[in-house]
């Protein structure tokens, strides 16, 4: 092949990166002549035993001049008005290279275009989120954390499930909390519900025939503590009309906030009539109080027509009773 056109630059001095030669074309406007294109090839890297060039075609758009595209030395095709969002259109099909690099047409979605599985969906192109695992999968967060939010009150934030097993299986090395949920609103920061046993923990403790914590349960306060504040641990039951019921309370309150001096309070609460009774209290020396009273009979049998079961407690005056026949 002979060159049937030959452009050359030459340079009065060392030449440096950046010195290239081009095409103008020049055309009549309304009131002048301007420039219109330009097709430019230049050495982004002068230095003859490494030179490497770069060929580029530019155009104007409302006055200003704008690079249409460039073509590296080593054979990369940049777009420079793409990708900012500004040149939009509906999709008819996605653009793929073949294996000789020809640019050809697939279909959005799919045919050599975006794919997408293992938890993704490819729809019209548009890869999101949702879709069926393939495979276990993990995600490394190295040095970072994975936060889920949702600033809507309509849907769960996250839901698992699982038919056939355990929904969600959560470990940790550190000894940092493995795992937090929290809840910046008034509503409750963690739901479970199952067919069976919606919860089981386990402490796996290394050394010792000791009593080891299995779960906390923690209160705080976002203004100043005083006595009385507490916890609680409620258990919800479904009534007829279908309603979830607080049917029973534990609830521990301290009775002494002073730091070093700290006292509590443990109450056993009950639904009677929908409103909540609290129906036995035990202090920190170990006093138990019945705060709606032991019914008063004179024996047994008097308890007993009076609806007291074997093996529950009464008085008479001020002796307390147990029940036995």
């Amino acid at each position: 092949m002979l060159p049937s056109i030959l452009l050359r630059r030459s340079a009065l001095g060392t030449p440096t990166n950046g010195i290239g030669t081009a095409i103008y074309f020049d055309v009549r406007t309304v009131t002048s002549s301007d420039i219109a294109n330009k097709v430019i090839s230049k050495w982004t890297d002068a230095t003859h035993a490494t030179r490497t060039s770069e060929f580029s075609i530019t155009g104007i758009n409302s006055t200003a001049p704008v690079t249409h595209l460039t073509i590296s030395g080593p054979g990369v095709f940049t777009l420079p008005s793409y990708g900012d969002g500004v040149i939009t259109g509906t999709p008819t099909f996605g653009a793929a290279f073949d294996t000789n690099g020809k640019l050809i047409e697939v279909a959005l979605g799919g045919g050599g275009g975006a794919t997408a599985n293992n938890g993704l969906t490819a729809t019209a192109g548009n890869v999101q989120l949702g879709g069926t695992l393939i495979q276990n999968t993990n995600i490394n967060g190295a040095t970072f954390g994975f936060n889920v939010s949702n600033n809507s009150n309509i849907e769960e934030t996250m839901s698992l499930s699982n038919a056939g097993g355990p929904a969600a299986y959560i470990a940790s090395g550190a000894s940092a909390h493995t795992c937090t949920i929290e809840n910046l609103g008034s509503g409750m920061a963690l739901s479970m519900l199952a067919n069976g046993q919606a919860a089981f923990m386990t402490a796996n403790y290394f050394i010792g025939n000791n009593i080891a914590t299995v779960a906390g349960f923690g209160r705080s306060s976002q203004t100043a503590v005083g006595n009385g504040i507490g916890g609680a641990l409620d258990i919800v039951l479904e009534n007829s009309a279908s309603n979830n019921i607080t049917a029973g309370r534990f609830a521990v309150r301290f009775t002494n906030i002073t730091a070093g001096a700290e006292a509590s309070e443990l109450q056993f609460q009950c639904t009677q009539v929908n409103t909540m009774q609290t129906v036995l209290t035990l202090s920190d020396i170990g006093r138990v109080t019945f705060p709606k009273g032991l019914l008063d009979f004179a024996d047994d049998v008097a308890a007993a027509g009076g609806g007291i079961l074997v093996n529950q407690l009464y008085r008479t005056g001020s002796i307390v009773k147990i029940r036995v026949s």
